[in-house]
């Protein structure tokens, strides 16, 4: 069996990873849009940010490196899904070169993006907001000379 995975952030990895659990020998093809070697998780700004670790780079799903039947595609741009010929259309995005990947399962997990809450004063220069990789580095660059006092809000929307 192959599996074809659209996102290779947090939601498709994560899929990725329970399905391992289970069965480690079939084919699995991940295909992600940006353009970066290894896979990133968001869950990995808190550890920058504390200092556990000493950059968001290092929290990814490196054991999906070198993993038998495991191919990880970054810079993929899927662009069409055949679910009747269970077909996956995309290009790369550095030279357009077309892919097609066939499957059984497809896994379609893009995850989403996060909002900027708007509030009064969420303009001034020492509000930062923390969405993915860059801001966990800026926020740790902004933060080496005032960390005295840090107000941090988690904030989330429901769409009930």
């Amino acid at each position: 069996m192959k599996i074809v995975v659209i996102g290779g952030a947090h939601a498709g990895l994560s899929a990725v990873n329970a399905f391992r659990q289970v069965n480690e020998t079939d084919e699995v093809v991940i295909l992600e849009k940006n353009l970066r070697e290894r896979p990133f998780i968001s869950a990995g700004i808190k550890l920058a940010l504390n200092g556990r670790v000493t950059s968001a780079e290092q929290v990814n799903f490196e054991h999906f490196e070198g993993q038998p039947n495991t191919t990880y595609r970054s810079g993929v741009l899927v662009e069409r899904v055949d679910a009747a010929a269970k077909k996956v259309y995309a290009r790369t995005i550095d030279n357009g070169s077309i892919i097609e990947e066939s499957y059984d399962k497809l896994i379609y997990a893009l995850g989403s993006s996060a909002r900027v809450p708007s509030f009064v004063g969420a303009d001034l220069d020492r509000v930062v907001f923390v969405k993915d990789e860059q801001d966990a580095v800026d926020i740790n660059k902004f933060a080496k000379g005032f960390r005295k006092r840090a107000l941090v809000l988690r904030w989330w929307t429901s769409f009930n």
